[in-house]
Order: C-alpha cells, then sequence, then structure tokens
C-alpha cells in the first residue's frame, strides 16, 4: 500500500513539475478551459440584460 501511495504522489508531482509535457495530454486542457469558459459565461450574462 505504502508503494502504490508513493508511486502515485511522485507520479502526481511529476505531472504537476511538467505542466508543458507533450507525453501528458491532462495539464494542457487545465489552462485552456478558463478562456472559453470564461468568454461563454460573459456572453451568456451579458445578451440577457442588453436584449431587456
Amino acid at each position: 500500500m505504502a508503494a502504490f501511495v508513493d508511486l502515485s504522489r511522485s507520479f502526481l508531482s511529476t505531472r504537476q513539475a511538467t505542466p508543458a509535457n507533450p507525453a501528458r495530454p491532462t495539464p494542457p486542457p487545465f489552462p485552456r478551459p478558463p478562456f472559453p469558459w470564461g468568454l461563454l459565461q460573459h456572453f451568456k450574462v451579458m445578451p440577457p440584460p442588453l436584449h431587456s
């Protein structure tokens, strides 16, 4: 059990330390979603008041 936790811990730390790693397609998605999500939210929140 301890070994498994150690492995997962080291894996997580490695993933966080290397966000620009091309072998890991998980890190990139995090910094990218915020942009589209924010724009979508702004557009969705702005249209209602303007139309009203």
